[in-house]
């Protein structure tokens, strides 16, 4: 009830004051007219904040472990049954083929986990990571079946009527964006940046000293970077992190070993498949 009370409180707020929160994101300085009651940075009343050290689960961590090493979080869920289902642990969203968002596999996934030898330490890391769940790729397959459907029950390419459990299609729209990031593949990268912190954070030396981390400009690349920050460092991570962008551009030449496909002119060619094509 004391969230519920607090989310109405802030959503009236804005109503009664749109202009507040473009204030409040301005300007925080002291010598703002801004009621202290919407000023967050700097915090006026904060309590006390001394912070533990980092953890280092990465090195101190006993191994092997027993089952997986990783579990991400399952926040989607449907009550909805699943035809042919023979598991009692899956969902319906394990049955979308690639539109599925990333879950690890029952079987035959992931590397045996042992722990460091003696007088062995980890002094850094590297991490390459790849973008969160995202919206299907510009005119990719499931949008092109979606408009076939289409054209099918609208009269365009014929006239079809749908009976039975595909009924449904008869008034069906396709609502799905463009390669953006999805809602679940932005926390996502929020909790691998949590995870990380746990594992690594001891490396970080949190002495005024910043980071650098590289992305892309696409915007589910950028994205997906600052929400592994906010997880790793807060919402701070300014901070302590500089993040360099590499222009990906179909246009001039740019040096950006993140997208390698437009610097090699062979990379989206057959011969880029290996086999009998790597002769061609």
């Amino acid at each position: 009830m004391l969230y519920r009370r607090f989310a109405v409180a802030a959503v009236a707020a804005g109503v009664a004051d749109g202009s507040v929160v473009r204030r409040q994101s301005a300007s925080s300085s002291a010598s703002s007219n801004l009621p202290d009651y919407y000023v967050t940075k700097p915090e006026l009343l904060p309590g006390p904040t001394p912070t533990g050290v980092p953890a280092f689960l990465a090195e101190t961590n006993p191994a092997p472990f027993v089952g997986t090493t990783y579990i991400p979080p399952q926040p989607l869920e449907t009550q909805v049954p699943i035809l042919g289902q023979v598991g009692n642990d899956e969902s319906i969203y394990h049955y979308h083929g690639q539109l599925s968002h990333y879950f690890p596999a029952s079987s035959s996934f992931g590397v045996d986990e042992y722990p460091l030898p003696e007088n062995a330490s980890i002094v850094q890391l590297n991490m390459l990571s790849r973008h969160g769940s995202r919206y299907p790729t510009k005119g990719a397959g499931v949008e092109t079946l979606a408009n076939r459907i289409k054209n099918y029950t609208t009269g365009v390419s014929g006239d079809v009527t749908f009976t039975g459990k595909l009924s449904f299609l008869n008034g069906w729209k396709y609502k799905l964006g463009e390669e953006i990031l999805v809602p679940v593949g932005k926390q996502e990268l929020f909790d691998s940046g949590v995870l990380h912190q746990y594992m690594y954070g001891h490396l970080n030396p949190n002495n005024g000293t910043k980071i650098i981390a590289r992305t892309t400009t696409q915007d589910r690349m950028l994205m997906s970077a600052e929400y592994f920050m906010a997880g790793f460092f807060g919402l701070d991570w300014t901070s302590n992190a500089t993040l360099v962008l590499a222009r990906e551009n179909l246009t001039g030449t740019f040096n950006n070993t993140l997208a390698g496909y437009y610097n090699c002119p062979n990379s989206n060619k057959a011969v880029n498949l290996g086999g009998t094509n790597a002769t061609t």
